[in-house]
C-alpha cells in the first residue's frame, strides 16, 4: 500500500495486497476496494498484471472459469511462477484433476523460494484424491511431509489418503501425532479429527469415523473454557455432533451461534437439514426460505448449496441437484470438501449427481 501512496499510478502491488486480504483475513470488502482502485488504472498495467487483476476480480465474483482462464494465460507469460501453480490449482475447482496434475507436474516444488510452501502438496494430493487414485495420493503426501515436516497441513494430506484407503489405525496414529504439532488460525488437531471422520464416513468406514468423533469430543473437552466459548470451537462441536447423528444436540449450539441480523448460511443449512432429517418439514422450509432470501455479498454459493442440502433431505432430488449446479456457478468449487460432504450422500442414488462428480478432465 505504501508504494501506491508514493506513486498512485503504480498499482501493481495493490493486487498482492488484495490477495493478502482474502487469504489472510477473509476481508473480501477490502479486497474488492483494492481491486476497484487497480481497475481504474489498469490501462497502464503490463498484460501479466492485468491478468492477475482479472484473477483477483474473478475470485471476488466466485467465477472459477474466469479465474482459470486468466491464470492460464499468465502462466504462459511467466512459466514456473505463482501463476503456473495457481493454474493447476484452479483446474481442480473446475473438476479437471488430470489437467491440474499435468500443469503441476511441470512446476518445481523443490526450489528454495517455494520449498516450504504447503499449497502445492494440497493441490497435487487433492487431484489424485478426486481421481480416486489414493495410492498415488499417499505417495505424494508422504513426499510432501518429508519436505515439510512438522506441519498440520502436510500431516492432513497423508491422513486424508489413508482414510480413503481404509487404513484406519494409521489415521488414528496421525491424529495422535497432530496433538504435538503447532496449531494455526486455519488448522488445529480438532479440525483434522472432524475432517478425518468425514473422509472415513464417505469412504465406507462409519465405525472408524465414530471413533474419531469420540476422540474429537474428548479433545474439545480438554480445551480451556475461553477457547471453548469461542466461535471456532463452538462450530466444530456442533458439526461433530451433527456428523454423529446427534441432531437435536447439534441444533442447540448452532442456534446459539446464529446471528439473526446477519445469519451465517452454513448455520442455516445445518439447522434446516436437522429439521428435514427430523421430519419437521415446516421448520425446514423456514430455513430454506431464509437461505433463499439472504442478500449478502461474498457468499460464493454457500447459501444455494445449503438450499440443495435441505431440499435433498426433503426428498426433492431433482430440484436439489439443480440447486447444487447453480451453487457451482456462484462460487462453490469441486474438490475434496465437496466429495466428503456427508449431506450430499443422500443424492448418491441419483444418476445425474453421480455423473456430476465424474472428473471432466
Amino acid at each position: 500500500m505504501n508504494a501506491n501512496e508514493l506513486s498512485p499510478e503504480f498499482t501493481s502491488p495493490l493486487i498482492f495486497a488484495g490477495f493478502a486480504m482474502i487469504n489472510g483475513w477473509r476481508d473480501y470488502e477490502a479486497a474488492d476496494s483494492v481491486a476497484r482502485i487497480v481497475d481504474a488504472t489498469k490501462g497502464g498495467l503490463p498484460r501479466y498484471d492485468r491478468l492477475r487483476l482479472e484473477l483477483l476480480q474473478a475470485t471476488l465474483e466466485g467465477d472459477h472459469l474466469k479465474a482459470y482462464l486468466a491464470v492460464r494465460e499468465a502462466a504462459e507469460i511467466s512459466p514456473g511462477g505463482s501463476a503456473h501453480y495457481t493454474a493447476g490449482d484452479k483446474a481442480l475447482d473446475l473438476n479437471r484433476p488430470r489437467e491440474g496434475l499435468e500443469i503441476l507436474s511441470t512446476w518445481d516444488p523443490t526450489r528454495t523460494a517455494v520449498r516450504l510452501w504447503t499449497p502445492y502438496w494440497k493441490s497435487v494430493t487433492e487431484a489424485h484424491h478426486m481421481l480416486g487414485d489414493h495410492d498415488a495420493e499417499l505417495r505424494e503426501a508422504r513426499l510432501g511431509r518429508s519436505q515439510i515436516p512438522g506441519r498440520l497441513e502436510t500431516l492432513w494430506y497423508e491422513a486424508r489418503a489413508l482414510a480413503a484407503l481404509g487404513r484406519t489405525s494409521e489415521v488414528m496414529g496421525l491424529l495422535e501425532e497432530s496433538l504435538q504439532l503447532r496449531s494455526n488460525p486455519r488448522m488445529n488437531p480438532g479440525l483434522l479429527m472432524f475432517w478425518a471422520a468425514e473422509e472415513l464416513k464417505t469412504h465406507g468406514y462409519p465405525e472408524a469415523a465414530d471413533s474419531v468423533l469420540i476422540r474429537l469430543e474428548a479433545w474439545l473437552g480438554s480445551q480451556d473454557a475461553e477457547q471453548r466459548a469461542g466461535r471456532d470451537l463452538g462450530v466444530l462441536e456442533a458439526q461433530g455432533l451433527y456428523l454423529q447423528g446427534r441432531l437435536q444436540q447439534a441444533s442447540e449450539p448452532f442456534l446459539d451461534l446464529l446471528d439473526e441480523e446477519r445469519p451465517d448460511p452454513v448455520f442455516l443449512r445445518y439447522l434446516g437439514a436437522i429439521a428435514a432429517r427430523s421430519g419437521d418439514r415446516n421448520t425446514a422450509m423456514e430455513f430454506l426460505d431464509a437461505l433463499a432470501s439472504l442478500d449478502q455479498p461474498y457468499l460464493f454459493g454457500t447459501h444455494t448449496l445449503g438450499r440443495a442440502v435441505i431440499t435433498a433431505y426433503l426428498g426433492e432430488k431433482e430440484e436439489a441437484f439443480a440447486l447444487l449446479q447453480t451453487s457451482m456457478t456462484l462460487g462453490v468449487a469441486y474438490g475434496t470438501a465437496l466429495l466428503a460432504d456427508s449431506d450430499l450422500a443422500v443424492l448418491v442414488d441419483y444418476p445425474p449427481f453421480v455423473s456430476f462428480l465424474e472428473p471432466e478432465g
